[in-house]
Order: C-alpha cells, then structure tokens, then sequence
C-alpha cells in the first residue's frame, strides 16, 4: 500500500507544468490533490488507481503538447517503480476551450491513466 501511495504521489509531481498556474501555484510547485481508500483482508497482488494531468495554455497546441510532456513524464515515472506499460490504459483524454471567468479563452488539456 505504501509503494501504491508513492507511485500516486511521484506520478502527481512529475505531470506539474513548467509554467506558472494561474491559480497562484508558482513555478516549480506542485498542487497535488490526493484522496485515498483501501480495505484489504489479505495481502493484495494488484492496486488500481487512477492519475491525471491537466495542462492550461493560451493555445489549443500549448495545452496538448503540455499534457503530452507531463504524459511521457508520468510514464517514466511509473516505470521506474516498477510499473510495467502494459499495465497501464489511457483512461481519458480531452481538450477544450475555457469559456468563463479569469482564464475565458485559453485552452485546458487532460488526461487521465489507469
């Protein structure tokens, strides 16, 4: 449970995005959100979880290629725990305008892995 812990924690360190967040995260800074639950009766031989990114940019290109960046850089996180490729599925991807409030008319990219 712990190694499931620090791959979720590591794999939300390495999606950051090199530019400032407009949220008021400051470059180099990591907002990572985490919630949690397990139960086991017996020791588990798999864990599932689920990791995302989300990129904001002034252009649709920025976003994706931002998400896409902080993709690799998950990856290549979880490899190095251990995590073998195959065993990861892209859960979901999407881009989109901003239509409202402080960032209407940039573009925010997602992902999501499992």
């Amino acid at each position: 449970m712990r190694r499931l812990l620090l791959a979720v924690l590591l794999a939300g360190a390495a999606g950051c995005a090199p530019e400032a967040d407009p949220r008021g995260v400051a470059r180099k800074e990591v907002l990572l959100q985490v919630a949690a639950t397990g139960r086991s009766e017996v020791r588990p031989d798999e864990a599932r979880f689920t990791v995302g990114v989300t990129t904001q940019a002034a252009t649709a290109a920025a976003a994706s290629a931002g998400d896409n960046a902080a993709a690799i850089r998950v990856m290549a996180g979880l490899e190095r725990l251990g995590v073998k490729a195959d065993n990861v599925q892209t859960r979901s991807v999407t881009l989109s305008r901003i239509d409202y409030g402080p960032e209407r008319g940039r573009f925010r990219a997602d992902f999501a892995l499992r």
